[in-house]
C-alpha cells in the first residue's frame, strides 16, 4: 500500500499543477476585463505574475481540501490498485497498432471526401449551381 500512496500523492501533486496552470489563466481573464481596475504585476520576470500567484494559492487549497478528503483519496488508492492489475501492451504492439490505426484513418477520409465530392457534385448539378 505503500507504494500506491506515493503514486496517489504524485497524481495530487499533478492535479495541482494543472489547477494551477487552470486558475492562474483564470485569473488573468479576470483581470484583463474592462470593468475590472487591477493591473496584472509581474514579479520574477514575466513568467510569474499576480494572477499566476493568485492561482497557485487556490490551487494549493484547492487539491488539499481534495487530498484531505477520504474518499477521494481512497478513490485514488482504489484507481492506483486496479491499474497495477493491468496488463499493458508492449512496444512493439503499440507501434503496430498505432500505424494500423492510422492507415485504417486515412483510408476511411478517402472514402468519406470521395462521397462528400461526389454527394456535392450530384446535389450541384440537381440545384443548377456549379
Amino acid at each position: 500500500m505503500e507504494g500506491l500512496s506515493r503514486w496517489v500523492n504524485l497524481g495530487f501533486v499533478f492535479a495541482t499543477l494543472i489547477t494551477w496552470w487552470v486558475f492562474g489563466h483564470l485569473f488573468e481573464s479576470i483581470f484583463a476585463l474592462k470593468f475590472i481596475e487591477h493591473t496584472n504585476r509581474h514579479f520574477l520576470g514575466e513568467n510569474l505574475t499576480e494572477a499566476s500567484l493568485y492561482g497557485l494559492l487556490l490551487a494549493v487549497a484547492f487539491i488539499l481540501v481534495l487530498w484531505r478528503n477520504s474518499n477521494i483519496y481512497n478513490s485514488g488508492l482504489y484507481i492506483a490498485q486496479e491499474l497495477k492489475k493491468v496488463t499493458w501492451p508492449s512496444w512493439a504492439d503499440t507501434k503496430s497498432s498505432t500505424k494500423t490505426v492510422i492507415i485504417v484513418s486515412v483510408i476511411v477520409a478517402c472514402i468519406l471526401a470521395t462521397f462528400d465530392f461526389t454527394f456535392q457534385r450530384i446535389t450541384g448539378m440537381i440545384l443548377g449551381v456549379s
